[in-house]
């Protein structure tokens, strides 16, 4: 059943793209209308300038990036 739910597949397509540093990936994720509440920040940001921070903190910081016990658990309806 999970296979073909697409918020499954998108959610599993979106941590693959954070473990590998795909930003490409997750722009094209990303709503344009989005927005993250960042706590290290405290603000909300919009999906680029979560992008950015991805970039220049996250992804150069922690370069050995997994999931090893990944659940992904679709609500129902």
């Amino acid at each position: 059943m999970d296979q073909d739910n697409p918020m499954v597949a998108l959610a599993k397509r979106f941590t693959k793209a954070v473990a590998d540093g795909d930003l490409d990936t997750m722009a094209e994720l990303y709503a344009p209308e989005m927005r993250i509440w960042h706590n290290i920040y405290q603000k909300d940001m919009t999906g680029d300038e979560h992008l950015q921070r991805m970039k220049d903190n996250f992804f150069t910081k922690y370069l050995d990036r997994s999931y090893v016990d990944s659940r992904i658990i679709p609500l129902p309806n």
